[in-house]
């Protein structure tokens, strides 16, 4: 398995718990406001490196209203250690990808209009030659109902992978997408670009249709690795 960002730490959200907890808040609020999701929608999720520890935002409460204090802490199992609210619906399904990948250490769940759109209607075609080949390859899974072990079973199995086949975002057909990364910050960017991507694709068929797609040749021309390997977030920094 290759580790996204190693052994260091992000500056911007990891240095602290109470740092880790203001960022995930930030975030909340930022896709709310992006529209990406709703304010009782969607759900997010944070850990310190090498924790056993994930603070998850509350069930129902209003994202634009979140603050840190009303976050709840769970831990791999699901039992609540810290909060007087209740974890999301999706909590299991954050758990199965922390289990699964021991170097992610922020989940994203949003149901994203535009790529839902876009896939639903089959035109999330390879038109972003950035976002697909920092994403790589975009795993779509069944429907399955909100809150299930199906779903949290079927999202721990796809964000599964090994060397530079490293899932990074997964869609949930009819519902919406999970992004997986090292830090807040990159989990955080690798849904809005898949978001970007999307709109790319929504605004093309809208303009009249989908005219220049890239090949997987065309993904493989020299510049693909270094384009993979971008790193989003602060480094370096230190774990108080």
């Amino acid at each position: 398995m290759v580790y996204m960002i190693g052994n260091t730490y992000c500056k911007l959200c990891q240095s602290s718990e109470q740092q880790l907890k203001e960022e995930l808040v930030r975030t909340v609020r930022a896709f709310y406001y992006k529209g990406l999701v709703t304010n009782a929608g969607g759900n997010q999720s944070a850990r310190l490196p090498g924790s056993k520890k994930v603070w998850m935002t509350p069930s129902g409460y209003p994202r634009m209203s979140l603050s840190p204090e009303d976050l709840i802490a769970v831990d791999l199992d699901g039992n609540v250690i810290e909060g007087d609210l209740k974890p999301s619906i999706e909590v299991y399904a954050h758990l199965e990808v922390y289990k699964r990948r021991p170097d992610v250490n922020a989940v994203i769940h949003a149901h994203v209009p535009y790529v839902m759109g876009a896939t639903i209607s089959g035109y999330l075609e390879i038109t972003h030659g950035e976002a697909a080949a920092i994403l790589g390859d975009v795993k779509i899974i069944p429907y399955y109902h909100p809150g299930t072990k199906e779903l949290a079973k079927a999202v721990g199995e796809a964000f599964q992978g090994s060397g530079m086949k490293v899932p990074r975002v997964v869609i949930t057909l009819n519902h919406g997408a999970f992004s997986a990364g090292a830090c807040i910050h990159e989990a955080r960017a690798f849904m809005e670009i898949l978001d970007e991507w999307a709109r790319f694709n929504v605004a093309a068929k809208a303009l009249g249709n989908i005219k220049h797609k890239l090949t997987l040749m065309d993904l493989r021309r020299p510049g693909a690795g270094y384009i993979r390997a971008v790193k989003f977030g602060g480094r370096p920094g230190k774990l108080s």
